[in-house]
C-alpha cells in the first residue's frame, strides 16, 4: 500500500521559523549540487511509478478490497462440506488439495494385494491411522487401492479414537465428536462429550454426572436426531446396541440392561460381551462353575450356547476393544496352550493369531477377516480357511507401535 505523504524530516538544532543566513556558494559547487538534486528527483519519480503501477499486488487488499477465503472446510457445523476432502493416492507424489473426486492407486506395486484377497475378498474398507499423523488411509483390499483422508484439512486434531460406524468413521478428539466418510464428506455430531457407545448409524455420548454418580447418555444419530436417555445403572459396562437402543452390562453386579421407554430394564442374565447387528453374546456360569457363551438373535430363534473349556480365558485379550466379530459368532480369547486364538463358534475351531499386547485389531464388515496391526505391516487372517496375508503399511512414515485400525462398510 502506498504510504501517506509525510512531513519533511526536521533537523535537530535548526529553528525553521528563523531567517536563513545569506551564504555565498561557489558556482562550481552550486552546479554539482544541482546535478545531484536532478538525479535524486529522477530516482524518486521512478520509485513512485513502480509503487503505484507495479508494486505489491497485495496492497489492493489493504486499501479496502474484499479478501475472499474458502470457508467450506472450516464450517464444520453442517452435516457435510460442499467440497469433499481431498483424497490422494499413496503412490502419488502430488500434495493434498481440495477436489470433488477420489483418487486411488495401487496399494504397493510390489505387493499384489488384489490377487492375495481374490479367493476371499474382504467386505468393506479398512482404515489405518495413528494419533501423530493427520492422514487416515482407507484401504480397499479387494480392489487393491488406497485413499488418503487428511484430517488436517478440516482442522481436527487431538484425536483419541477413530471407530468405524456404518459407512463412515467417527472421530473422537479434543474438539468434540465428528464423522468423516471415505469420499471426504465431514460433519460434527457434538462439540464436546465422550463417546459411551457406538451404533450402526449413531453414537451415545456421556453427559455430566448426577449427584449419585450416575450419568445419563445422549443418543445422536447421523440424521441429526438427539435423544436423552435415563441414567444408567451404577457401574454399567460394557456397552452395545440393538437397533437404535442402548444395551449395557451390569458390571460386577451382572445382568444385561436394555433401554426401554424411560428406564433401563434387565433383559438377560450373565455378563454382556457384545451386542450389535441384532446379535447379543453373553457369558453365564452354572452352579458347578461351568461357564458357557450364549448367542442370541434378537427377534427370532432360540439362543445357542457354547461351553467354555477350562483352558480358555475369555478376558485374556483384555487390550482389544472389539474382541467379538460383528455377528457375534467368533471372538478373540486366550488359550492356555496356544496363546491368543480366534475362536470360531460356528465351527468350534481355534486359529492361533500373532496378536501382541497393545496391538489394534479390526474385523471386516462381514466378520470373515480379522486384521491385526503390526509395526510396519497389517496381518489379515481369514476365518474360514485360516489363510494369512501380510500387507505393507501404507505411507512413507514409520508406524512403530502406533498403528490403529478401524473397519467400515463400503456403502
Amino acid at each position: 500500500m502506498a504510504e501517506p505523504p509525510r512531513d519533511a524530516p526536521k533537523l535537530l538544532g535548526v529553528d525553521e521559523t528563523s531567517a536563513a543566513p545569506d551564504l555565498q556558494v561557489e558556482p562550481a559547487l552550486r552546479r554539482s549540487a544541482t546535478a545531484v538534486m536532478v538525479l535524486l528527483g529522477g530516482a524518486l519519480l521512478v520509485s513512485i511509478v513502480v509503487t503505484v503501477f507495479g508494486g505489491d499486488q497485495a496492497s489492493t487488499a489493504d486499501e479496502g478490497a474484499e479478501v475472499v477465503t474458502d470457508t467450506s472446510v472450516a464450517d464444520t457445523t453442517t452435516t457435510a462440506v460442499d467440497q469433499p476432502l481431498v483424497t490422494v493416492a499413496v503412490s502419488s507424489s502430488s500434495s493434498t488439495s481440495s477436489t470433488s473426486s477420489t483418487t486411488t492407486a495401487a496399494l504397493r506395486e510390489a505387493v499384489p494385494v488384489g490377487e492375495a484377497f481374490a479367493a476371499n475378498p474382504p467386505a468393506g474398507l479398512l482404515a489405518v491411522w495413528h494419533i501423530n499423523n493427520p492422514a487416515v488411509y482407507v484401504l480397499d483390499l479387494a480392489g487393491g487401492s488406497v485413499t488418503v483422508l487428511n484430517l488436517g484439512e478440516i482442522q481436527v486434531d487431538g484425536i483419541t479414537t477413530i471407530r468405524g460406524v456404518g459407512d463412515r468413521l467417527v472421530i473422537e478428539s479434543t474438539g468434540g465428536i465428528s464423522w468423516i466418510a471415505p469420499d471426504g464428506t465431514f460433519g460434527v455430531l457434538s462439540p464436546g462429550g465422550e463417546v459411551t457407545a457406538f451404533g450402526d448409524d449413531e453414537v451415545w455420548i456421556s453427559q455430566s454426572y448426577l449427584s449419585n454418580q450416575q450419568f445419563a447418555p445422549t443418543r445422536i444419530g447421523f440424521d441429526d436426531t438427539v435423544t436423552e436417555l435415563p441414567p444408567l445403572p451404577p457401574g454399567s459396562s460394557p456397552f452395545g446396541y440393538l437397533d437404535d437402543r442402548l444395551v449395557v452390562g451390569g458390571g460386577t453386579s451382572g445382568g444385561v440392561y436394555l433401554h426401554l421407554g424411560d428406564e433401563f430394564s434387565i433383559t438377560a442374565p450373565g455378563a454382556l460381551l457384545s451386542a450389535g447387528n441384532d446379535v447379543m453374546l453373553t457369558r453365564a456360569c452354572g452352579g458347578t462353575l461351568n461357564c458357557f457363551l450364549r448367542r442370541e438373535l434378537v427377534g427370532g430363534g432360540e439362543p445357542t450356547t457354547y461351553e467354555i473349556g477350562p483352558e480358555i480365558d475369555i478376558d485374556g485379550v483384555w487390550w482389544v476393544d472389539l474382541p467379538v466379530s460383528p455377528d457375534g459368532d467368533a471372538l478373540l480369547v486366550m488359550s492356555a496352550e496356544l496363546g491368543p486364538v480366534l475362536w470360531d463358534l460356528l465351527t468350534d475351531t481355534q486359529i492361533t493369531v500373532p496378536l501382541l499386547r497393545g496391538r489394534s485389531i479390526a474385523w471386516s464388515s462381514d466378520g470373515e477377516w480379522l486384521f491385526i496391526s503390526g509395526s510396519e505391516e497389517i496381518i489379515g487372517i481369514h476365518r474360514g480357511s485360516g489363510d494369512e496375508v501380510r500387507i505393507p503399511a501404507p505411507g512413507d512414515e514409520p508406524w512403530g507401535n502406533l498403528m490403529s485400525l478401524a473397519s467400515i462398510s463400503s456403502g
